[in-house]
This record gives structure tokens, C-alpha cells and sequence, in this order.
């Protein structure tokens, strides 16, 4: 589905925006802030999306996984993620290395956590060295996960047991947020998020037998999707429930909307499905787990030459994208094909 890889660069630059702007550089749009303050909600549209993407894609396959065949896809998965992510840990742990009064914190327990990708798992070692890279940790156990959940779908997608997954995993997504009230969750636990990533292998299940009926509607879904976005950047500011639930499954409703709008709207995946906006997709992932490091490098440099924060905004972005571009050409795509073809796959 070409047309859904721009959606991930729109949410990858919502989270970096949020994580590299101040409130100088947006001071006079008020609406783009509020969009940008629960920009950190694109991590969630992240793991629906990925669930998504996954199930329609091995629902076309008509199979269920065997042993050879998960192995086949934690390889493929590995291969898609490790070498950007090993280069943006290498860049932070050289600069924090370089750093005397950071050196002594970067312990074996936390370098090890970063390099074999469980560091969501422990509180003290997540968001250390790059931090957005926890969310990856988290995708790592989906994808350890997934072919186990696929296969309890598509075992059962002709009784009742399909909807009585879909909700016990809602209800873990609201047990999770009633934990957070009482002070004892743990958010960057992938637990807290796995009800946003069944959703995702859920709804790739109901649109591959109902795709003709979602294509049909599909001008009531966009319009709905839109007025649901609108309401809630609206009113974010202001409603406490949402601004402190948001990441906890209650958009999960709204970024299934936005999927299938992308996908059964023919103008937004005619605009969606140009090469220009595919490839700026192809290149988010490089730019999600890069954005730390290339921030530490631009903002560092900067400010040694007293540019003001719009400008380093700027130029930040700038060099990102292009850093990015580089990375998926020469490290990103070969690297997934030389770790492919090593183990024959």
C-alpha cells in the first residue's frame, strides 16, 4: 500500500517536531502547537500502522506461519531495522562517550539493553543513549510476537473468537490507562502498547474481507476521520482526560480511521501515491531513529554560532532529511539485502 508510506513520514516529522521545537518557534501558530504538543501520539499510529501493514500483507499470502516461515520474517524484520538503528546508537554513544560527565553513566547493563533492543523493558535504561529508540524495542517484540497473534486470527476468523481477542486487548489499553491514574504503569513498556498493535492485525483482517464496503463508504470515512482530527487537536489543550490518556489507546479508533481514509479515498492515494511523497516515506524510518543524533551534531553547532531557534529549526530539518536520504541508500536498503542473502533467504 504505497499510498500509506507518506503517512509515516507525516507522523515521523510530527515527532520530531515535538522532541527539536520550542514554543518561540511556534509562538505565533497557535493551532500547529497544539497539533505539535501531542505530536508523541504518531508513536502510537506507528504501532497500529505496523500491525496493519503486516497482517494485510500476510493475508495476501493465504498462510498462516510455520517455523521456517516466522523465522523467514524475523529475519526480514531484523535486517529492515538493525543496521540505521545500530549506526544512530553507534553516533550517540560516541558523542555521550566524549562527554566526561556523561562517560561514566553509559554502564554495561544500559549499552547492552540498547544493542539487543530490550532497553523498553527496563525503566533505568530506556531512555538513555537515543532515546526514541524504545519505541523500536517495543516494535521488536511485536514482531517476535506476530506470527503467533496472526496465527490465532486467521485460525479463527469465521467465529467469535476473532472479536473476543480484539476485546480483551481494548481492555488491556484501558486497564493500562487506569494503572497510569494510580501512578504504577509503565509506558514505555511494550505490554502498554500491545492492544494498539492487535488493533492494527486486527484491522487488516476485517478490511481484507470487507474491502469492497470500506471503498464504497470511503467519503464518509474521510469525512469522519477529518472532523475526529479537527475535534481533537481542538480540544487538547483543554480536556485533561485526553491530554494525559492519549497515548494509551483512546486515538486508536481515529488512526484506524485515518488508514482507512488513506487507503479507499481515491484523491488522497492518487496525492499519497507520488513518487516524491513514497519516497519520503521510504526514507521516515531513517529519519525517526536518527533525529537524536543528528540533533545533537546540528543544535550543538549552532549554538557555537549563536543562530536563533526558527533557523536551527530549519537547518536541522534540512540536514536531517538529507542525512536520512543517505543513510536508506547506503546503509538502510544494501545492508537488508547483504544480511538477507547471507543467510539465504
Amino acid at each position: 500500500m504505497p499510498q500509506l508510506t507518506f503517512t509515516r513520514f507525516i507522523a515521523c516529522m510530527l515527532v520530531v517536531l515535538y522532541h527539536e521545537s520550542n514554543e518561540a518557534v511556534f509562538s505565533n501558530y497557535e493551532k500547529f502547537k497544539s497539533i505539535i504538543k501531542f505530536g508523541d501520539a504518531s508513536v502510537s499510529y506507528f504501532f497500529l500502522l505496523s500491525g496493519f501493514i503486516l497482517s494485510f500483507n500476510q493475508i495476501k499470502t493465504n498462510n498462516r506461519f510455520n517455523i521456517s516461515s516466522a523465522k523467514t520474517f524475523w529475519l526480514k524484520r531484523f535486517a529492515r531495522i538493525y543496521p540505521v538503528y545500530f549506526l544512530a546508537f553507534t553516533i550517540c554513544f560516541i558523542i555521550f562517550y566524549l562527554n566526561y560527565s556523561i562517560r561514566e553513566k553509559l554502564s554495561t547493563g544500559l549499552i547492552l539493553s540498547n544493542l539487543t533492543l530490550t532497553q523498553s523493558w527496563f525503566p533505568k535504561y530506556t531512555l538513555n543513549i537515543n532515546y526514541p529508540s524504545w519505541s523500536l524495542s517495543v516494535e521488536a517484540f511485536f514482531y517476535l510476537c506476530f506470527p503467533f497473534i496472526f496465527n490465532l486470527f486467521f485460525l479463527n476468523q469465521k467465529n467469535l473468537i476473532n472479536y473476543i481477542l480484539l476485546a480483551i486487548f481494548f481492555f488491556q489499553g484501558i486497564i493500562s490507562s487506569v494503572l497510569l491514574y494510580f501512578n504504577i504503569n509503565y509506558y514505555f513498556s511494550p505490554l502498554t502498547h500491545m492492544s494498539t498493535f492487535i488493533s492494527g492485525v486486527w484491522l487488516g483482517f476485517i478490511y481484507s474481507k470487507y474491502k469492497k464496503n470500506f471503498q464504497k463508504y470511503s467519503f464518509y470515512i474521510s469525512v469522519t476521520a477529518i472532523t475526529a482530527l479537527l475535534y481533537i487537536i481542538n480540544e487538547f489543550n483543554h480536556n485533561l482526560f485526553l491530554s494525559k490518556y492519549y497515548n494509551y489507546g483512546i486515538l486508536t479508533p481515529l488512526h484506524m480511521l485515518i488508514i482507512l481514509s488513506v487507503i479507499t479515498n481515491k484523491f488522497l492515494t492518487r496525492i499519497f501515491s507520488l513518487k516524491p511523497l513514497q519516497y519520503l516515506g521510504e526514507i521516515s524510518y531513517s529519519i525517526y531513529i536518527l533525529h537524536i543524533p543528528i540533533s545533537l551534531i546540528i543544535y550543538g553547532y549552532t549554538k557555537q554560532i549563536s543562530v536563533n531557534s526558527t533557523t536551527s529549526l530549519f537547518l536541522y530539518v534540512l540536514f536531517l532529511i538529507l542525512f536520512s536520504s543517505w543513510s536508506y541508500r547506503t546503509i538502510e536498503v544494501p545492508m537488508k539485502k547483504k544480511i538477507i542473502e547471507l543467510y539465504k533467504v
